[in-house]
């Protein structure tokens, strides 16, 4: 089964979001973190940075996502969700 967990910024911009993704029928230690590059430039600028990180010359343009405690403490629960099942359910 696949789990996302959508967490959208403080600032209450749809723009400004992460999704972090699970899959219970994969047998990996990843988990995935889905972030939304900004798109508030002109498209010949989005050219520019996408050709610039093409290169390695720049890491891209990203945005910032403001969790406010209640999305902080659901992301805590999401990440210790996911490390206790892929631990074999163990806690210390």
């Amino acid at each position: 089964m696949n789990t996302k967990e959508m967490f959208f910024c403080d600032c209450h911009d749809l723009e400004h979001h992460f999704i972090v993704s699970t899959w219970d029928e994969v047998d990996d230690d990843l988990l995935e973190i889905y972030v939304r590059l900004r798109n508030d430039f002109p498209w010949y600028k989005r050219v520019w940075f996408a050709i610039k990180y093409i290169f390695g010359t720049d890491s891209a343009n990203f945005t910032v996502v403001l969790l406010d405690i209640e999305n902080a403490q659901r992301l805590a629960e999401t990440l210790e969700d996911f490390v206790d099942k892929r631990a074999g359910g163990s806690k210390d």
